[in-house]
């Protein structure tokens, strides 16, 4: 069953806009005529959203994904140096980041740094193979492939260059009186909202972080 006609190009929207910030940051930070990786953080917008709100506001300074991923897509693994536009759940620009370093070890070679880096669990190792785990069995399977803790994986860390124009996270109203009186963000009249929605996800446990699109370079089809 194909994609339905209405979701074609649904992360290509904001191309224009995605364009116009990352002139702004090569500006702004002097960087130099490179064409950077575009993509949201999943393809789930809601939980692109919640990747880009631990960057923005959770520390989130680390990835981990499938060296399958590359050999299924043909597309390049990012090398250090490498900048990456991030998108919202809606496909526009949300932050830039920067590649620092990048390793390509085995799924049982995560430790409680890497975990703690990727803002997910706290730190805990068993959290983080619980969660990626899961996910990853499912990928291994769609093509044809078994999972296991020798499997290839790429770990890659990353630094944020620029924050977009996500504001800071809002406090939440203290009693249900001032929640009343104050008059609904902008942020929480999505879809199609100037900003994101960036207050704290509260009790919302953070779910395991899924697998990003393939990054692609701008204006040419799609990679990691």
């Amino acid at each position: 069953m194909g994609l339905p006609a209405e979701l074609e190009g649904y992360w290509d929207r904001h191309a224009g806009a995605v364009e116009a910030y990352w002139a702004r940051v090569r500006a702004a930070e002097g960087i130099g005529d490179v064409t950077p990786h575009v993509y949201p953080w999943t393809q789930v917008p809601v939980f692109a959203d919640l990747m880009l709100f631990l960057i923005l506001h959770g520390g989130k300074r680390a990835t981990a994904h499938l060296l399958l991923e590359h050999e299924i897509s043909g597309s390049p693994v990012r090398a250090v140096g490498d900048y990456s536009v991030v998108l919202d759940g809606f496909g526009r620009p949300g932050c830039v980041i920067r590649a620092t370093k990048v390793e390509i070890e085995p799924f049982r070679a995560v430790d409680a740094a890497f975990a703690e880096a990727e803002s997910e669990g706290g730190g805990s190792v068993l959290y983080w193979k619980q969660g990626h785990w899961a996910y990853f069995s499912g990928y291994c399977e769609a093509h044809g492939r078994e999972m296991s803790e020798d499997i290839p994986m790429v770990f890659e860390h990353f630094e944020l260059i620029d924050p977009g124009r996500a504001p800071a996270p809002r406090p939440r109203a203290s009693t249900a009186a001032t929640a009343r009186s104050s008059p609904p963000s902008p942020a929480r009249l999505m879809p199609g909202g100037d900003e994101l929605d960036s207050s704290p996800p509260g009790k919302r446990d953070r779910a395991p972080e899924l697998m990003r699109g393939q990054p692609r370079p701008r204006m040419r089809p799609r990679g990691v």
